[in-house]
């Protein structure tokens, strides 16, 4: 999971490549708070600049699962859903677990 910005992506990068040091399977990237969408027009807009999500997923040769974006009103408050159903970042929680559910990743269960 990375940012946009290329400080982020940067950090994002050394993670997955000591994931894969460690011999573990990357199943992706998400790129969270790359842009919000317009309440009047629908627009995206990129409040944080950069292309963290890509950048990451060409230096890890894995691909962007999905794009998370900033929705203002997701406060989280206690009692109070944190994703409208069929707003954008729920729609973008959906795409990105069905790409997860669609790859070869699976987890390996050791039975001690």
């Amino acid at each position: 999971v990375t940012t946009p910005q290329a400080d982020a992506a940067r950090v994002a990068v050394k993670a997955g490549k000591m994931a894969v040091q460690a011999h573990l399977k990357l199943a992706g990237v998400v790129e969270n708070m790359g842009h919000a969408v317009c309440p009047c027009c629908g627009e995206e807009i990129r409040i944080f600049g950069g292309d963290g999500g890509n950048q990451v997923a060409e230096e890890l040769g894995s691909p962007v699962t999905g794009r998370i974006p900033i929705l203002p009103d997701a406060t989280g408050e206690p009692g109070r859903a944190l994703f409208e159903e069929g707003s954008a970042p729920a729609r973008a929680f959906d795409e990105i677990a069905a790409s997860l559910a669609a790859t070869k990743v699976r987890r390996r269960i050791k039975v001690l």
